[in-house]
């Protein structure tokens, strides 16, 4: 059987184990943060560069993939916030006791124990008691930042598939729009007469979109 030392070193290493959990968990949130703000910024360059010059299947499947996509990351932003935040039911964490409160209470176990190891062993009980509440406390807090966590990646993936086919589509609209400009394109002939009297000197002028015949 376990003595209260050892109990109370068991719990200790399981607290300490917890807090450190929460450390990592905090210094994480950067990673989501710069995700989001990255494909925030994609979309937001997918939906001003695309040239809608008409209505099609092209368009108005790049449209739906592009709002599912930014619902998808917003979802992703739900789940950073209360990833952070902890918003769940009003959690609130629990802390130990303060040194000088511990301290306080084992003073006053002097009142009502004789033998310093009966204060010890009472002291250790009650020890054990604030590091099992605490620990508890850290755990589910700890877990449901795991969770929000797990949920930012799984839709964070299902965004990136829908912004990845947007992605296709808005390079089908470029290579559309190029090409379609390049029909439009026009060449110019210009035929010019002065004088057709006694002669006739022809002088071809060439540019990049017209080409003039000048006869005089």
């Amino acid at each position: 059987m376990r003595t209260s030392e050892q109990r109370l070193d068991f719990y200790k290493e399981l607290f300490y184990k917890e807090v450190d959990r929460r450390k990592d968990f905090n210094n994480a949130i950067i990673i989501p943060i710069t995700l989001l703000t990255g494909v925030f910024s994609i979309i937001f360059y997918l939906i001003s560069a695309y040239k809608f010059s008409y209505w099609g299947v092209l368009s108005y499947g790049f449209v739906i993939l592009l709002a599912a996509s930014s619902l998808i990351f917003i979802i992703c932003a739900f789940h950073t916030i209360r990833f952070y935040s902890n918003i769940d039911a009003g959690f609130q964490t629990i802390e130990l006791p303060r040194p000088n409160e511990i301290e306080d209470y084992r003073k006053s176990l002097l009142n009502y124990h004789k033998k310093a190891s009966e204060v010890e062993e009472v002291f250790n009980d009650w020890l054990i008691e604030q590091y099992i509440m605490s620990t508890t406390n850290y755990q589910v807090n700890n877990d449901l930042k795991a969770n929000h966590f797990f949920q930012f990646k799984k839709y964070f993936f299902y965004g990136l598939i829908a912004l990845f086919l947007c992605g296709i589509l808005f390079i089908q609209n470029l290579i559309a729009n190029r090409s379609e400009n390049e029909e439009k394109q026009k060449f110019y002939i210009n035929l010019k007469i002065e004088s057709s009297l006694n002669k006739i000197d022809t002088t071809i002028l060439a540019d990049d979109d017209s080409l003039t015949l000048l006869l005089k």
